[in-house]
C-alpha cells in the first residue's frame, strides 16, 4: 500500500507541474456569455423600474431579481456545455460525476452567479442600498429614468438650478432634450441620495400621480375638473387644433391645478364617480341595452348602430357624454339597465347549479323549465332575467353580491389561466406584466402576485366573453393532450397524432399542444356546446366513481348498464373499474 500511494502522489505532483490534468487553453468561453449578461442587466433594470413605481413589494422584487440571474446563469452554463468539446478535461470530468459538476465549470468559464442579497432595504425608507458596485449592476440607471420621468411632469423643479431649468425649455431636439434631462437627473440622484431621496420621490410621484389622472380627466372633458378653471384657460384652450400644442397645454394646465390646489379631493372624488359612470353607459350603449335604447330617438339609433359596427370607442364615449347631458337619463335607470344586463349572465351560472342564493330569487316551476329547455336556454333565461327584474326580485344588495360572485369567478379563472400561460390571456398583458408573470415562482407567491396581474386583465375592454371561451377551449385541450384523455385523442388526425408523440424536449412539446390546439379550435372539431357537454359528462361520471369506488360490484354493474348508451362513458371510468 506504501508503494500505491508514492505512485498517486508521484503521479499528482507532476501531472500538476506539467498542467496534463486541466490547461488554461481547456477552459472554453462561450461568445454568448456578454450577451446573456447584457440581457439580464436589461431585464434587472425594468424589474427595478417596476419596484419604483410600486408594482412591486421590496421582498418581491429581491425574488425576482435572484431568480432572473439564477435563469441567466442556468443559461450561460447550458451554453458553454454545448461549445464544450466531448475529449475536453473539464467536460470528462463534469460527465464521470467524480470530480465536480456543471455548476462549477459554469463559474470557471461563465458567471460566479449571485453572491448574498445583492440589495437590502434602508430601515428609514424605501430607497435600494446596494451592496453591489452601481457600475457592475447598472441599478442606478431606474432610479435616474425615474427621477427623468418626474422632472418631465415638472415636480422636481425646486431642485433643479434655474439655469439648468431654463436649457431645458429651450432644446428643442428630443433626443437632445432626453439625454440633458438624464444628466440632470443624474445629478439629483448623487447631491440627494443621501439626504431623503426617498421621501423626495416619495412626494414627488404622489403629485405626479395626481397630475396624471387631472390630465386624463381634462382630456375626457370631466365637467368636475372644467369647472375648476377660469374662464381664459377655458378659451385659450378651446382656440388651440393643433393636437401637439394642446396636449402640451393639458399638461401645463394639470400642472398648475395640482400646485395651486384648486382641485380637493372631494372634487377629485366626484369625477372619477363620473367617469366610471360614463363606462358603465358605454357599455349598456356597446350591448345596445333596451332600456337605454328606448330613450333615444331614431336618429340617435342609427347613429348608435353605426358606432357599434365599426366599434369606434372615441365615437362611442362621446355619444356616451351627450346621452349623459339628457335629464331622462339619471342614476336609477343607469343602475336598473346595468342589473338587466347583469342578471342574465348570474342566473346562467346560477340555475344550473341551483344555488340556494338562486333558490331564493326564483321558483321550482323556473329551474324546472330551464331543465327542459335545451335549444334555446339563452332565450328562456334572458327572459326570465327581465322577469326578475320587472318584479323587483332582485334589489341593490342582491345586484352587488352577484357582481361579487361573478368577479370572483371571473378573478379565478383568469389566474388560473395565468398559472397556465394560456397564450389568449398572457397576450393582454403589458410587457411589464409579461416580465413580471415570467418571475413568479411557486404556489405561495403565485396566489398573492397574480393579484395585480388578475385586477388590470378585469379592467381590460379586450377581454370579452368570446376571448375567454377559446382560452378554455384551449386550456381543456392541452390538459386532455397532456393527459392523453381519450376524448381528445379521437379528435387528432394521424399526423397530429405523430406529431404529438415524435417530441421529447419539454418545449419543443408545449409548442406542438399550442399548434395542435390552434387547429382543433380554427377547424371548428371542438366547440363551446361540445366542450359544456364534455365537462358536464366528466364531471357526472367522476362524480359516480367517487361514490362507487367503495361500493359492491352490483351497483356498479347497474350504472355501467344505465349509461351503455353513452360511448364514451367508459373512456372517463378508471381502468380498473371498467368491466371487461
Amino acid at each position: 500500500s506504501q508503494i500505491l500511494d508514492k505512485i498517486k502522489d508521484n503521479g499528482f505532483k507532476y501531472s500538476t507541474i506539467a498542467g496534463m490534468t486541466v490547461a488554461l487553453s481547456d477552459i472554453v468561453v462561450s461568445p454568448n456569455t456578454a450577451n446573456f449578461v447584457e440581457q439580464g442587466k436589461v431585464q434587472e433594470s425594468r424589474l427595478m423600474e417596476l419596484r419604483q413605481r410600486g408594482r412591486l413589494t421590496p421582498r418581491e422584487w429581491e425574488r425576482h431579481v435572484t431568480l432572473l440571474w439564477d435563469r441567466i446563469k442556468s443559461e450561460i452554463g447550458k451554453d458553454l456545455e454545448a461549445h464544450l468539446p466531448r475529449k475536453n478535461p473539464i467536460n470528462m470530468m463534469k460527465t464521470s460525476g467524480a470530480r465536480g459538476n456543471a455548476s462549477h465549470f459554469t463559474q470557471l468559464a461563465g458567471t460566479r452567479g449571485l453572491m448574498g442579497k445583492p440589495f437590502k432595504a434602508a430601515t428609514t425608507g424605501d430607497v435600494l442600498q446596494q451592496y453591489e458596485s452601481e457600475d457592475v449592476t447598472k441599478n442606478k440607471e431606474p432610479l435616474i429614468e425615474k427621477v427623468s420621468d418626474l422632472i418631465q411632469w415638472g415636480v422636481l423643479d425646486y431642485l433643479i438650478p434655474s439655469d439648468d431649468l431654463e436649457k431645458i425649455g429651450t432644446i428643442e431636439d428630443p433626443i437632445q432634450k432626453a439625454d440633458f434631462m438624464r444628466s440632470v437627473a443624474d445629478s439629483i440622484v448623487e447631491r440627494k441620495k443621501k439626504e431623503g431621496l426617498d421621501d423626495i420621490l416619495r412626494k414627488a410621484t404622489s403629485s405626479w400621480q395626481k397630475q396624471s389622472l387631472i390630465l386624463d380627466l381634462l382630456k375626457e372633458e370631466s365637467k368636475e375638473i372644467f369647472g375648476e378653471l377660469n374662464a381664459n384657460e377655458i378659451k385659450t384652450l378651446k382656440s388651440i387644433k393643433d393636437l401637439k400644442e394642446k396636449s402640451e397645454v393639458l399638461k401645463a394646465l394639470a400642472r398648475r391645478l395640482v400646485e395651486e390646489n384648486r382641485v380637493t379631493e372631494e372634487t377629485l372624488h366626484k369625477a372619477e364617480i363620473s367617469r366610471q359612470l360614463r363606462v358603465t353607459v358605454m357599455e349598456l350603449l356597446s350591448k345596445e341595452s333596451e332600456m337605454i335604447v328606448d330613450l333615444l330617438t331614431p336618429d340617435q339609433k342609427l347613429e348608435l348602430h353605426a358606432i357599434n359596427r365599426t366599434k369606434n370607442h372615441e365615437a362611442l364615449r362621446n355619444f356616451a357624454l351627450t346621452l349623459m347631458d339628457d335629464n331622462s337619463l339619471n342614476l336609477k335607470r343607469v343602475q336598473q339597465a346595468h342589473m338587466l344586463l347583469l342578471v342574465p349572465e348570474f342566473i346562467k351560472k346560477h340555475l344550473e347549479k341551483e344555488s340556494s342564493f338562486i333558490k331564493n330569487l326564483t321558483s321550482a316551476r323556473d329551474i324546472d323549465s330551464l331543465r327542459l329547455k335545451r335549444t334555446n336556454k339563452d332565450e328562456y333565461v334572458n327572459v326570465l332575467s327581465e322577469h326578475l327584474v320587472d318584479e323587483n326580485r332582485v334589489s341593490m344588495s342582491m345586484l352587488q353580491k352577484l357582481e361579487s360572485d361573478i368577479r370572483k369567478e371571473k378573478s379565478s379563472l383568469l389566474a388560473e389561466h395565468l398559472s397556465l400561460a394560456t397564450p389568449e390571456i398572457v397576450d393582454l398583458l403589458s410587457d411589464d406584466d409579461k416580465i413580471i408573470l415570467k418571475n413568479i415562482k411557486g404556489k405561495k407567491q403565485r396566489s398573492e402576485e397574480l393579484k395585480p396581474l388578475v385586477e388590470s386583465l378585469m379592467n381590460d375592454l379586450r377581454l370579452d366573453d368570446e376571448l375567454l371561451h377559446k382560452a378554455e377551449l384551449r386550456k381543456v385541450i392541452i390538459e386532455g393532450l397532456k393527459n392523453q384523455d381519450d376524448f381528445i385523442i379521437e379528435l387528432l388526425s394521424d399526423e397530429e397524432i405523430l406529431t404529438l408523440n415524435e417530441h421529447k424536449d419539454k418545449k419543443l412539446k408545449a409548442d406542438s399542444y399550442k399548434s395542435i390546439s390552434d387547429s382543433i379550435i380554427e377547424d371548428g372539431r371542438f366547440t363551446q356546446v361540445q366542450l359544456d357537454e364534455y365537462l358536464a359528462l366528466k364531471a357526472m361520471v367522476s362524480k359516480t366513481v367517487s361514490y362507487l369506488e367503495e361500493g359492491a360490484k352490483e351497483v356498479l354493474n347497474l350504472v355501467e348498464e344505465t349509461y351503455v348508451r353513452f360511448d364514451r362513458v367508459r373512456m372517463f371510468l378508471p381502468q380498473d373499474l371498467r368491466l371487461p
